[in-house]
């Protein structure tokens, strides 16, 4: 049985399979109204459950990819990073609420969201908020993150690092 949040989340999935990226660019702004959906998908990774996490975790993380390819294909150029900064809360709340207080023995566990949240601090250029995520030393990752996650994740991490000119944690 599907919870009204898994239900909202499978609905927004499959709006998303069409790639409403490439979507918005052939048919113009008048048949797509992106920042209704970037409310949409901001007001629920700010308010779900949490403990439906487990059974949904990759359409969750391919939801958040969805989100940060939205917020980054905006045409926004009056803020530095346009409209990747409005990202940052909603995920960094996901993050929180997904996490509790701590991980795996107190070290939290790397996955897609992490990876998402570190692309859109670097292209909003807010190095400072990703503190929170990055900082934590990586000793587990979630069993649907691939391979290609942790490379970006810790290539994105390593960026941030230089960003905050903290040179030794960037090598690691």
């Amino acid at each position: 049985m599907y919870t009204q949040a898994q239900t909202w989340l499978y609905l927004a999935l499959v709006a998303g399979k069409g790639d409403l990226v490439k979507y918005q660019k052939e048919a113009g702004a008048g048949h797509f109204d992106r920042s209704a959906i970037i409310g949409l998908l901001t007001r629920f990774f700010t308010s779900f459950d949490p403990k439906q996490f487990s059974s949904v975790e990759e359409q969750f993380c391919n939801l958040a990819s969805l989100y940060t390819d939205l917020l980054l294909s905006g045409r926004d150029n009056s803020r530095p990073g346009g409209d990747a900064i409005l990202g940052i809360k909603p995920l960094m709340t996901a993050i929180e609420a997904i996490q509790g207080d701590a991980g795996v023995y107190g070290h939290k566990v790397i996955g897609s969201l992490q990876r998402e949240f570190a692309k859109l601090c670097l292209k909003a250029k807010c190095y400072q908020h990703s503190l929170r995520v990055i900082e934590h030393p990586v000793i587990a990752f979630s069993k649907t993150t691939s391979a290609m996650d942790i490379v970006s994740y810790f290539y994105y991490r390593g960026l941030l690092f230089l960003g905050l000119k903290r040179w030794k944690d960037a090598l690691e």
